[in-house]
């Protein structure tokens, strides 16, 4: 297996940051930091790659000698207040933390059809959206999205006939704000109703 090769590896080099350029094994080690990243990545998985002293960075502050003391300082912080050093977030906080941006998205623009090109949390949204359509999400996870009012279908209700007068309000509101009512779809958009169509 890849994980048993990284071991090797270590043995022979001291070390887990294979560079990318490496062969199959440099590859393998990036795709695990931007699984890591990109929250893709069971605990049981950050573990066993930590197990073996697997950095999730492998430059950053660290390699920095100018600022040696102070972390130095921090880790005797958390240590002394945790009984360790384990500075990682689990993927149940990076979750939780992607929610509450989404809250106050919808807090400031009244839904959460985050577009998938705005950024990480666009990214994040499709994702649920994805793992949902896929049955890869918990029920506690659907409920808690629902909650706050998350379509799974980003049409949402421009496909509820029921929404039609809701909807004809939103448009005499439009038109007056902007003078038509000209409802301009990306190209990403027609391309994705357009992909939906053939499923």
């Amino acid at each position: 297996s890849m994980f048993q090769e990284l071991k090797s590896y270590k043995v022979k080099h001291g070390h887990c940051n294979v560079r990318q350029r490496a062969g199959k094994l440099g590859a393998w080690v990036k795709r695990q930091r931007d699984k890591y990243r990109q929250s893709f990545m069971s605990d049981a998985r950050v573990q066993k790659l930590e197990s073996i002293g697997f950095q999730w960075s492998p430059g950053g502050q660290m390699n920095d000698p100018s600022k040696g003391d102070e972390i130095f300082a921090e880790h005797q912080s958390f240590e002394a207040n945790h009984g360790n050093c384990i500075l990682r977030r689990s993927y149940e906080d990076i979750w939780e933390s992607m929610f509450q941006e989404l809250k106050s998205y919808k807090v400031k623009h009244g839904h959460c059809n985050v577009r998938q090109r705005a950024g990480k949390l666009g990214a994040w949204v499709k994702r649920q959206r994805d793992k949902y359509r896929q049955s890869f999400m918990s029920d506690a996870r659907v409920q808690k999205l629902e909650s706050i009012g998350f379509q799974w279908s980003p049409g949402g209700q421009m496909n509820d006939p029921s929404k039609g007068d809701e909807i004809f309000a939103e448009h005499q509101s439009f038109e007056a704000n902007h003078g038509n009512c000209i409802l301009r779809r990306s190209y990403e958009d027609i391309w994705e109703s357009m992909f939906q169509e053939l499923k």
